[in-house]
């Protein structure tokens, strides 16, 4: 179960959110931060329901990297903002060797 955590963190110039998700014993993981001045969101992390890894990163709303990641939970791909994609693949001992 994913959940958002209620309490931001708030320091001089930004509030951070970060994501709980009890079922896969993750805390603390960064879904956004948001600039006190103008309340823009300057960071944005998504991540995907059913593995609680990390699917997209943002930067002020704009996709940064989009991540993929085999059945075994492994980094398959990842695709920048221009959608240029990196493919890994070969793993031995949990590194790619493609």
């Amino acid at each position: 179960m994913l959940k958002t955590v209620s309490e931001r963190i708030e320091s001089a110039h930004e509030t951070h959110t970060y994501l709980n998700d009890t079922t896969h014993w993750l805390f603390g993981l960064p879904v956004s931060t948001v600039s006190a001045d103008n309340q823009e969101i300057t960071q944005r992390n998504a991540y995907d329901a059913t593995a609680s890894v990390l699917s997209a990163h943002y930067t002020f709303e704009h996709l940064l990297t989009s991540y993929q990641f085999d059945a075994q939970g492994r980094l398959a791909s990842f695709t920048d903002g221009n959608k240029h994609t990196t493919t890994l693949g070969n793993y031995k001992r949990d590194v790619p060797q493609s």
